[in-house]
């Protein structure tokens, strides 16, 4: 619209927001998307809301990212199967936004959402225990905070695997014996041995 409040302002269905299974967002994304999909460049360029009307595409668009996209030289894919990691996942598609996992602002509030939807598909699927979050940064450490606060109760059935982690860090960290000698790794497994 050229006048009014919304002067200026793109449509929505204009725009490269995120749209379809993965949130397929960024022209460059939609281009490539469209090429895997429908043979051309200018589909999903020209109609971005297909992405998001179209069944097929919506799915199609969520798969190709997942198996296409490379980050770290790997895909999604190849994360979770080559590394059992569901962190590398969230950095590859998300990147910067949520790895580091801060507590702060609009995606502090999305990674809990995403913690609890992973819980919530893992306990679907009768999944014993989750893959690692490792690969994004802090995400393992939000993890315990909101098993620790209750705003991730969708994941309290696997709040031991969590909580066993921050104990190896605890007991694996520097400590100073007092005898000058700080900075030397306690290892409780090493002593067990003796």
């Amino acid at each position: 619209s050229e006048h009014g409040p919304m002067a200026g302002h793109v449509k929505a269905n204009q725009v490269y927001f995120g749209r379809g299974s993965i949130q397929l967002s960024w022209n460059y994304n939609y281009i490539r998307a469209s090429v895997a999909l429908t043979g051309a460049p200018q589909t999903f360029c020209q109609r971005p809301d297909l992405v998001a009307t179209n069944e097929e595409y919506a799915w199609g668009a969520g798969l190709f990212y997942w198996m296409e996209n490379v980050k770290n030289d790997k895909t999604c894919h190849q994360s979770v199967l080559l590394n059992g990691e569901f962190g590398e996942t969230l950095d590859n598609i998300n990147g910067g936004l949520e790895c580091p996992a801060d507590d702060h602002g609009w995606h502090g509030k999305a990674i809990i959402l995403r913690l609890n939807r992973y819980c919530r598909a893992a306990t679907a699927l009768n999944v014993r225990n989750l893959l690692s979050l490792e690969g994004c940064m802090d995400m393992e450490k939000r993890m315990r905070q909101c098993l620790g606060d209750g705003t991730c109760r969708d994941c309290y059935a696997w709040e031991e695997q969590f909580m066993e982690l921050d104990d190896e860090e605890n007991d694996n960290s520097a400590v100073d014996d007092g005898n000058g000698n700080g900075g030397k790794k306690k290892n409780k497994d090493k002593d067990k041995d003796k």
